[in-house]
């Protein structure tokens, strides 16, 4: 179970970079392994969508989707012989998009983002450190 609608934020942050991009809609998939293949790029079984709210942060997104991707895993097993012989394959790079693993927590160029992008990062990032500014007096 991966928590993203793939191929959309494939890797290891999905979640997080849902909330920076101020998704909408995100949700989970059930899907094969595919070993030496790329990362998260199985055949697709089932797909859940959910809703993000405006004001949804990580950590509740996160146990939204723990307990979706939960119910899609028991709903999987239950009719896994007509899912696997009805999944799809994910396309190899349209409509892919990457989620690489968080590294730097944060730090904001508020002259480059708007507030409500500002926000996003917030919602995001706020299990993984929050995000932090550093300002300057006009003088410095």
């Amino acid at each position: 179970m991966h928590p993203s609608l793939l191929p959309a934020y494939r890797g290891a942050a999905p979640i997080q970079t849902a909330l920076m991009n101020g998704d909408t809609v995100t949700g989970v998939s059930v899907m094969t392994i595919e070993p030496k293949q790329a990362m998260d790029s199985g055949r697709i079984l089932l797909q859940r969508t959910v809703p993000v709210g405006p004001y949804v942060t990580h950590r509740e997104l996160s146990t939204t989707l723990g307990g979706v991707g939960a119910a899609a895993m028991v709903d999987a097993l239950a009719d896994f012989p007509r899912l696997w012989a009805g999944a799809w394959p994910q396309p190899d790079t349209q409509g892919g998009t990457f989620a690489p693993k968080i590294r730097t927590q944060g730090l904001l160029c508020f002259s480059k983002l708007s507030a409500q992008q500002v926000f996003n990062r917030w919602r995001g990032l706020q299990d993984n450190g929050g995000v932090y500014a550093y300002f300057r007096r006009a003088d410095d």
